[in-house]
């Protein structure tokens, strides 16, 4: 059995916190970010680690608390550069 990818993790989350939000349009949801809608749909698919930047813009816009977000983005990016290639 493998472990889970803590980049599919990621996004998860990150689709929680919008579901959480009522599961906001995506280009509202982009425009209150400060984002490209094309950036946040990456962000939300976890096929890329989304910049530290965009990720607390995402939980920001989605009105959710910060708090913890930088701590779980630095952990995925530890294990994404980490992981082998």
């Amino acid at each position: 059995m493998t472990d889970p990818d803590p980049l599919i993790e990621f996004a998860a989350a990150l689709r929680a916190v919008r579901e959480a939000a009522g599961d906001v349009p995506s280009a509202e949801l982009a425009q209150h970010a400060g984002i490209d809608e094309s950036v946040l749909g990456a962000a939300l698919s976890g096929g890329m680690l989304p910049s530290l930047g965009v990720t607390m813009a995402i939980v920001r816009a989605c009105g959710a608390t910060p708090e913890g977000w930088e701590a779980k983005w630095r952990e995925v990016a530890a294990a994404h550069l980490a992981a082998p290639a």
